[in-house]
Formats: structure tokens, C-alpha cells, sequence
């Protein structure tokens, strides 16, 4: 990690805890990636990266809990093994390299979240549930 942390430069910041919800938003959307390095096994569905995917900012994360129920591997971000602390730093740097890979991630996240996330989203998967009688 000690290469991948030097071709870094100016690219990365480190925001620790956002309190604020106008920067938070500011930040996430301005970003070219979202990076979720957490390697608890019980991540269920980080709201984090649901925020994320609503601006079109793709998520490089590793691959624990129901992560990769979220993140698709290539399409709307990185998903890579938890054990490879290595390799996800790799491959962040090289995605950061490559603008026209992070377009497509950005347009394919806010795609996933309009499709899948969003409230619109829900309330037709609920209509439709409801609908079919599957719901009493």
C-alpha cells in the first residue's frame, strides 16, 4: 500500500465525521468516488452509499455484509475483496486515472438509485406487492 498511498497527491481528503448536511451533500456530490473501506462483516445496507449513488457518485468498497447487494462491481463502482487492502487501494488509484470509467460509474450509480433506491422505487415495489395480494 505504501506505492498506491504515495499516488495519491491531492486526490484523496480525508473528511472524518460531517455533522453539517449541506456540506455533507456538497461533498458526496462533488466527489469523483466514494470510498467505504469497512470490513465489518454485518454491514447490512450503509445509507452512506445509498446517499452516494442519489448524486451520481460511484462507491469503491469492500466486499462484506449485503455491500455487494449495492455495489456492482465495474458498473457503479469497485467492489473488491476485504482482505485485500492492497488491491482496493490499487484500484482506486487507477480509477481516479481514469475519467471516462468514472463517468460511466457516476451515470450508472445515480441510474441504480433512481431504479432500485429511490422513493419512487419503493412505492412501485410496494404498489405492485400490495397489488398481487402478496401483502396482507
Amino acid at each position: 500500500m505504501e506505492q498506491a498511498s504515495r499516488d495519491l497527491g491531492d486526490c484523496v481528503r480525508f473528511m472524518g465525521a460531517v455533522s453539517d448536511e449541506s456540506t455533507k451533500w456538497q461533498t458526496i456530490a462533488g466527489a469523483s468516488l466514494l470510498v467505504f473501506p469497512s470490513t465489518y462483516p454485518f454491514e447490512a445496507q450503509p445509507l452512506t452509499i445509498l446517499e452516494a449513488f442519489s448524486v451520481g457518485t460511484p462507491v469503491a468498497a469492500l466486499d462484506v455484509g449485503g455491500i455487494k447487494d449495492i455495489v456492482s462491481h465495474g458498473r457503479t463502482g469497485l467492489l473488491l475483496d476485504a482482505n485485500d487492502v492492497d488491491g482496493m487501494a490499487a484500484a482506486v488509484v487507477q480509477l481516479l486515472s481514469d475519467p471516462a470509467t468514472l463517468a460511466l460509474m457516476s451515470d450508472e450509480a445515480r441510474k441504480e438509485f433512481e431504479a432500485v433506491f429511490s422513493r419512487e422505487a419503493f412505492a412501485k415495489r410496494w404498489q405492485s406487492l400490495l397489488e398481487a395480494g402478496e401483502i396482507s
